[in-house]
């Protein structure tokens, strides 16, 4: 199983430790016999429930880029900001209580939201109302912003490697829907998808076809290091996306230079 985690990824190595504790016997091998049973894949066990289906609603990235930009205007509008500061300052509060030093590493301030307002956050009152304060609330909102679109398009990756590109797992069918037009969602969006769940529900084949399985996706589940970047990779794509990376290519340039 240490061959499969990151070594960084403390709350993956917890949880494997806390399963070994539990069962008795290593993680792996609880998720190789998974894999062995019927119905079992590289992902693991079999689908829970058989009679399955996916409603994907999918959006033109331009237009879902839009939206993802108004919604954080909008959580700015309805309190993200006072939310996180009271957030922050009862944090502190339990931490002085017991003692102890900030740690911003880990937990909820490595989530989204929080990561972006760190520099406005640990501003001293004093400071929450000057020029410097609006600065980094404008530039929190930028970098908000941006990482929720960047989120937005990993999610589509998973979705596809998830079910697209498992050729040896239980898929079950997806069917995309189109939800780029709001105008036009209950004709394309709503009784399309009413149609689908009926129809797959009686056994009958809908008017949308899923969408087709795509090339398989190879991933051996190994650890890689780069000498170049001083850095740990697990799993083949990411291996190869690091090697193939203009970050990898500049700093192995620079290794060179210096030997």
């Amino acid at each position: 199983m240490a061959d499969r985690l990151h070594p960084q990824n403390r709350r993956k190595i917890i949880r494997s430790l806390q399963v070994f504790e539990q069962h008795g016997i290593p993680h792996s091998q609880i998720i190789a016999e998974q894999r062995a049973g019927v119905g079992g894949s590289s992902l693991g066990g079999p689908l829970r429930f058989s009679n399955t289906c996916l409603i994907w609603l999918k959006c033109d990235q331009k237009v879902l880029d839009s939206r993802l930009d108004e919604r954080v205007d909008d959580m700015m509008e309805r309190g993200l900001l006072k939310e996180l500061t009271e957030f922050h300052e009862q944090y502190n509060r339990e931490r002085l209580k017991e003692n102890q030093l900030p740690n911003y590493t880990k937990g909820i301030w490595q989530s989204i939201g929080f990561k972006e307002f760190h520099r406005y956050l640990i501003l001293p009152d004093v400071k929450r109302n000057s020029e410097e304060a609006q600065v980094l609330i404008k530039e929190g909102v930028e970098q908000l912003k941006q990482v929720t679109r960047k989120y937005s398009r990993k999610q589509v990756k998973w979705i596809r490697n998830r079910f697209l590109r498992r050729p040896d797992r239980q898929v079950p069918p997806v069917y995309m829907l189109d939800a780029t037009d709001l105008s036009a969602w209950e004709t394309v969006v709503s009784k399309l998808a009413a149609e689908v769940v009926e129809a797959f529900m009686e056994g009958k084949e809908p008017s949308v076809s899923p969408l087709p399985l795509e090339d398989a996706l190879s991933n051996e589940e190994t650890t890689f290091y780069c000498e170049s970047c001083n850095k740990v990779f697990v799993g083949q794509i990411q291996w190869e996306s690091h090697i193939e990376s203009r970050k990898h290519y500049k700093m192995k340039k620079r290794v060179v230079k210096q030997t």
